[in-house]
């Protein structure tokens, strides 16, 4: 490096003496001190310029620490403008009206799935994209390509026939069935035989009361939560859709049942673990394994669950 330093040197000293003044006094050629080469006068002060322009050109800062964080701060600054195209999209797909995990207002997504999976991948080269989609069409929607992942209060995945792989478990629930109160004379614990219980079509709570065979039990199934809700409070027993009682994860249940004084949850004691949905052999799912076991125990995450009420 130093070897080439004085070969530019010697290059831009030549150069600028081209066009160096030679109409000079021979006063001045007298009284200061120069450098000639072929008649054309080489001052000090264009030594002095055309090796700070080899110095800016070609020096070589030393290895320190401040250097460091001088290199660094312009590798982020560089990596911050990026174009976005050359970010990695993640299209998440989420079900409607499922609160506290996930839903649309006013053509926002909101819930705390919603908040986690944007949590999830804070600060990094990937832009998450929120898709809409029909509970009963996840399946479907992954296989399709229409989305990469599922979320939304997503019970594990346990049939060995299916294509779809789940996450870790990032939360727990319980099963709930959701009634009108009973009398506080009638202490007589909630029981489905002979009811109509509602669920969510092609959905685990569906397939749990199926195989279950409880007697004179018809099962009513549904595209949402709300659905249900609202059928379950018209009370119309001359509906086809009628039902006494319907089952969800015990978070949205808590999170109607404190809307609605009217109606009360029992929990069915079933644990279950909450997953993301994605082909089996996604990419994705271990990099969100990663993120998750990142993020445990941290304080956004006990916030985000504070605030949706987990």
């Amino acid at each position: 490096m130093k070897h080439w330093r004085k070969v530019i040197l010697f290059f831009c000293v030549f150069i600028v003496n081209l066009w160096a003044d030679e109409s000079k006094s021979e006063t001045d050629s007298k009284t200061e001190t120069a450098t000639s080469f072929k008649g054309i006068t080489i001052t000090e002060k264009h030594i002095a310029l055309m090796r700070g322009i080899a110095d800016f050109l070609f020096s070589h800062p030393s290895d320190t620490v401040e250097q460091k964080e001088k290199d660094k701060t312009q590798k982020e600054i560089i990596q911050a403008v990026i174009p976005a195209k050359s970010e990695k999209i993640l299209k998440v797909g989420i079900p409607r009206d499922n609160l506290p995990f996930t839903a649309m207002r006013n053509g926002t997504p909101i819930g705390f799935d919603v908040d986690l999976i944007r949590l999830l991948f804070e600060n990094k080269a990937v832009h998450v994209e929120i898709v809409p989609i029909e509970t009963t069409e996840i399946e479907e929607n992954i296989s399709t390509g229409k989305v990469h992942v599922v979320l939304g209060c997503l019970i594990k995945n346990t049939s060995s026939n299916s294509t779809l792989g789940n996450s870790d478990c990032y939360l727990s629930t319980d099963i709930a069935a959701v009634s009108w109160k009973k009398p506080k004379k009638d202490m007589q614990k909630f029981s489905f035989e002979g009811k109509c219980i509602g669920v969510i079509k092609n959905s685990f709570f569906e397939d749990y009361i199926r195989n279950a065979n409880i007697l004179n039990a018809k099962v009513v199934t549904f595209p949402t939560n709300g659905e249900m809700l609202e059928h379950l409070l018209k009370e119309s027993k001359g509906s086809d859709q009628y039902i006494d009682a319907f089952l969800s994860n015990s978070y949205a249940a808590k999170d109607m049942v404190a809307k609605y004084r009217e109606l009360e949850l029992s929990l069915l004691g079933t644990k279950q673990e909450i997953v993301v949905l994605a082909p089996k052999d996604s990419p994705w799912l271990g990099t969100i394994n990663q993120k998750i076991k990142k993020i445990e125990g941290s304080d956004k995450l006990s916030e985000t669950k504070r605030h949706w009420g987990i």
